[in-house]
């Protein structure tokens, strides 16, 4: 039995190119008994904690190199492995914190509100306003079903600055073409709202239809005849497909009609991809309103 033993151990040694892989020693077979041995777990919390302290970045890309995953996965319901495996959940997501990766960092937290603030700020750096709302979306979204609040004042504050610089209705030359039946549709529905009656127009088509000039045609219809028109933005909600985001239109009511102190009962108008109602505000100045809710893609 121990000549084959040590057979079997020579072509082990032969096959991995180390001399000293597998040595017999005292009745006991030892592996590489003059290496160390490395455990990669314990190697990256150990380089996590002096880039934490150091707040170093160039330090926490290090760690993260080494990041190997969940810890023991296959003994996820081990009682013994549950401090651990999140002491290394945390220090990864706070060295993903200290090395700016954001996306990973929401996408792992969804409710960590310097993760999405981060990204709004970097989408609206770079010019995508659309990008930057729907990263407002998310947070809103995780933040209200993981803890029921609101986003920070931050967030808050810079979703309203982008909703405000952007120009819905954009001024375009020319006359519009063929659209002489939606025009005279629109008028009808104007002309029955200064009567005092509801009316909704639903704007429909393919991207590159013409709908955001038609809607701007439209409120420039509005405005000859005196009416308010305000604006909203779309986001998808969970079950519910898109739901207007239109809530300040009252706020805006508020501010620019005399005495137009309660909050008008209908927020939305026209809309390129849902409903339009050009309706009166109550109250004693009754200048005819109308608002618009254009979709937020996803």
């Amino acid at each position: 039995m121990v000549p084959k033993l040590h057979k079997a151990a020579h072509f082990a040694r032969r096959a991995l190119g180390v001399p000293d892989a597998v040595v017999l020693r005292g009745g006991q077979v030892v592996l590489c008994p003059g290496g160390g041995v490395t455990v990669d777990a314990v190697r990256f919390a150990e380089l996590a904690r002096r880039a934490l302290a150091a707040g170093d970045a160039a330090a926490a890309r290090e760690a993260l190199a080494l990041y190997g995953g969940e810890l023991l996965p296959a003994d996820r319901y081990e009682e013994w492995a549950e401090t651990p495996r999140e002491q290394l959940r945390q220090s990864h997501l706070d060295l993903l914190r200290l090395a700016g990766r954001w996306e990973e960092v929401a996408e792992l937290d969804p409710g960590d509100e310097r993760a999405h603030l981060a990204l709004m700020r970097r989408h609206a750096a770079n010019g995508d306003r659309h990008a930057a709302l729907r990263q407002f979306d998310r947070l809103d979204r995780a933040l209200r079903q993981e803890f029921g609040v609101a986003p920070g004042p931050e967030a808050s504050a810079l979703r309203d600055r982008l909703l405000a610089a952007h120009d819905v209705f954009p001024d375009r030359d020319g006359p519009l073409i063929g659209r002489d039946l939606e025009i005279s549709m629109a008028e009808r529905a104007l002309l029955d709202a200064e009567a005092g009656a509801n009316r909704t127009l639903i704007v429909s088509g393919e991207a590159g239809a013409g709908k955001t000039s038609l809607l701007a045609a439209i409120a420039a219809r509005a405005k000859e005849r005196r009416f308010l028109v305000g604006h909203g933005t779309a986001a998808r909600s969970r079950g519910r497909g898109r739901m207007p985001r239109s809530s300040r239109r009252s706020a805006a009511c508020a501010g620019r009609i005399r005495d137009c102190s309660a909050p008008c009962p209908a927020r939305t108008g026209t809309r390129s991809t849902g409903r339009g109602t050009p309706r009166r505000c109550p109250g004693p100045g009754t200048a005819p309103t109308i608002g618009s809710s254009s979709p937020r893609p996803n």
